[in-house]
């Protein structure tokens, strides 16, 4: 059935649960997967109008390290599982678009990631990487919340 999943996490407690989905499913169904997190070209920037302020170095180096223990965490859940496990970190503005790009390039089948559930202004305001990954697909996705 699903050979290959990538699981898409941004480290949050809901992505948590994400990923014990996808392990769950990778199990089931022997299974590798692709555990990818997206973050920011310029971590911790802001953009104000016509100004971006840069996060210090202690906070660049703080997500750096979060990004990899989020990506280590899924890596020995699925060792433990016995699940083969590639782990992807991608920068980018644009998480939807890197999301679907490493999908392809690693032959992922479906995709399993999590939704907060945002809807009106602030899904509207805000975006939702589920969302555009949903519209622009052409594989299976699985949402969970």
């Amino acid at each position: 059935m699903y050979k290959r999943i990538l699981i898409a996490t941004d480290g949050s407690k809901l992505a948590a649960k994400a990923v014990v989905e996808g392990l769950r499913l990778a199990q089931a169904l022997k299974s590798e997967i692709v555990a990818v997190m997206v973050t920011s070209e310029t971590p911790g920037s802001v953009v104000a109008g016509p100004m971006v302020v840069i996060a210090p170095p202690e906070a660049v180096e703080q997500m750096t390290a979060f990004t990899k223990r989020t990506l280590g965490d899924i890596a020995d859940g699925a060792e433990r599982l016995g699940i083969p496990c590639e782990s992807v970190h991608v920068t980018s503005e644009i998480a939807y678009r890197a999301i679907l790009e490493t999908a392809k390039t690693k032959g992922c089948d479906l995709i399993v990631m999590a939704s907060h559930g945002h809807g009106g202004l602030k899904a509207a305001v805000l975006g939702s990487v589920t969302m555009d990954v949903l519209a622009h697909s052409a594989i299976p996705v699985l949402v969970c919340r």
